[in-house]
């Protein structure tokens, strides 16, 4: 068995995303990465994406790489990369939350967690923090 990773990113939404693309990409992402052996979060607030992925270091960086070269997203920035012990995000094939709209609050791992504001140049030059604060919304979602 291969040792399992982590990998941490923010990055911007290149343009704004519709309720139904924000759907797609949910889904998309949670068949994708159960595939894979990735478990992790996603949180997205307009227009920013904040996501860890954890899972065989193999699988985790060839995500991120496919994640980089995604027109969806911009200004992508590895946060931090480390082999784990354990996975945080054990229970989620890929957890989600945005503030926007009523049918995406309807689905499975969506949380509101994101209702204050940051900006990019802040949770880039705080990857720690971008962590915690990642692991913070776990703790509320399970708590």
């Amino acid at each position: 068995m291969s040792q399992l990773y982590e990998l941490s990113y923010i990055s911007e939404a290149a343009q704004p995303l519709t309720e139904a693309e924000l759907i797609d990409l949910l889904k998309s992402a949670r068949e994708k990465n159960e595939e894979e052996g990735i478990t992790g979060i996603l949180l997205y607030k307009e227009p920013i994406f904040m996501q860890v992925l954890e899972g065989p270091q193999e699988a985790v960086e060839a995500t991120y790489e496919r994640i980089k070269k995604d027109p969806r997203h911009g200004s992508v920035s590895g946060l931090l990369k480390s082999e784990i012990r354990e996975r945080s995000f054990s229970d989620w094939a890929m957890g989600f939350a945005t503030p926007k709209t009523s049918e995406i609050r309807k689905l499975e791992g969506f949380s509101d967690f994101l209702e204050s504001s940051w900006t990019l140049k802040d949770l880039s030059s705080e990857p720690h923090m971008s962590h915690r604060l990642l692991l913070s919304f776990r703790e509320q979602e399970l708590g």
